[in-house]
């Protein structure tokens, strides 16, 4: 993500000085406005404002083309027209990649597909590339990568799976304006995760393995939310290892995943009476460490007789001495008795493959991310 305020000898936070003839003037506002696109610095400021600068272009459209009638050389007119034209075509491949990115489309309902808006982009990049094309190589190519770029763009935007069942609300929410910092991109390793099988229904154990903090979090949302909209009536458990971990865990579910109850089993060697009746009340969500659920197990205890979906996170720690055997002592009893799906994260598993088949047999799947 680009974080300058001066990318090429462009400065993105402000509008080109005159002096400036239109065609020239076009091709610094669409990048500025290609690179405000990509930075979204603070939430959407930059990208509403990257959609001003299209809408300012076409206000400015007739005087701007009257200034190019005034080019008295003709070799040099008809370059600037050409180019001018060609630039129009990318202005609006630009303005589809903003409109996808900052959730205009899912707003208007327009019903578009992320492909169906890639297709578009296509045309109007083959469009500038061709009127250029025997006159302007380099123009050419730029115009290409371009294109490329908005492509990217719209694959990383949250928007282009707002229409995936089970986790549009999750994602609505997350990308919301009314949101101090709203989430409106996955990062590299969140999309590869998501092609590679995370939201496969067909999927009952997916193991995980990806770096610390690139987003393991926002993926086991995605997974809780389709889990809750395939069994409303099923209980979801996420363990953490640690006391601090469950609490941080805790706080984000709460805040992230709207219109679901998130419970917390404290992590301690017991169940007291008061602790017991709250988790006989109603919840979808409950976050413990594996002790913890390996008590109320044992306890027959009526929040985990209904289990639809367990994530693990660390679970690399199964290889450690003290602890990695009663993990994999709990993870062998869950599938020994309760029908239900898992997800296993890790910054790192030598046997991801390994444990996915254990969980999962046939419908076992890794995802390995290095």
């Amino acid at each position: 993500r680009l974080r300058l305020s001066e990318v090429d000898g462009i400065d993105i936070r402000l509008k080109p000085g005159n002096g400036f003839r239109w065609d020239q003037y076009i091709e610094l506002e669409i990048k500025r406005a290609f690179l405000l696109t990509t930075r979204k610095h603070e939430g959407y400021a930059d990208l509403d404002e990257a959609a001003e600068i299209i809408n300012r272009l076409r206000q400015e459209q007739a005087g701007g083309e009257k200034t190019l009638e005034q080019i008295s050389d003709p070799n040099e007119k008809q370059m600037a027209a050409v180019r001018t034209l060609a630039l129009y075509n990318c202005a609006k491949a630009i303005e589809l990649a903003n409109d996808l990115v900052r959730g205009t489309m899912h707003i208007d309902k327009r019903r578009i597909s992320a492909q169906g808006l890639k297709d578009d982009i296509d045309r109007f990049i083959f469009n500038a590339r061709e009127v250029v094309s025997g006159i302007d190589p380099l123009f050419r190519q730029e115009i290409g990568r371009l294109g490329q770029a908005c492509h990217n763009l719209i694959d990383a935007s949250i928007f282009s799976l707002i229409r995936t069942p089970g986790i549009g609300k999750l994602l609505q929410d997350l990308s919301s304006r009314n949101n101090e910092k709203p989430i409106l991109e996955f990062w590299y390793a969140q999309r590869q995760a998501i092609i590679q099988d995370l939201l496969n229904p067909a999927k009952t154990a997916i193991v995980i393995s990806l770096p610390t903090s690139s987003g393991k979090t926002l993926l086991a949302e995605m997974a809780i939310s389709q889990a809750f909209k395939d069994n409303p009536d099923g209980h979801i458990v996420y363990l953490a290892p640690t006391r601090a971990l469950v609490t941080q865990i805790c706080l984000t579910l709460k805040k992230d995943l709207q219109g679901m109850t998130v419970r917390v089993a404290t992590p301690a060697f017991e169940l007291n009476p008061v602790e017991s009746n709250i988790l006989k009340g109603d919840f979808n969500v409950l976050v413990t460490t594996p002790e913890k659920l390996d008590l109320l197990l044992r306890r027959d205890h009526e929040s985990v007789r209904n289990l639809s979906h367990v994530i693990v996170d660390e679970a690399h720690n199964i290889a450690d001495e003290e602890r990695g055997a009663k993990l994999e002592m709990l993870l062998a009893t869950l599938r020994r008795e309760r029908d239900c799906r898992y997800l296993l994260m890790t910054p790192f598993a030598r046997n991801a493959n390994d444990l996915a088949f254990w969980l999962g047999q046939d419908q076992g799947a890794k995802i390995v991310l290095d």
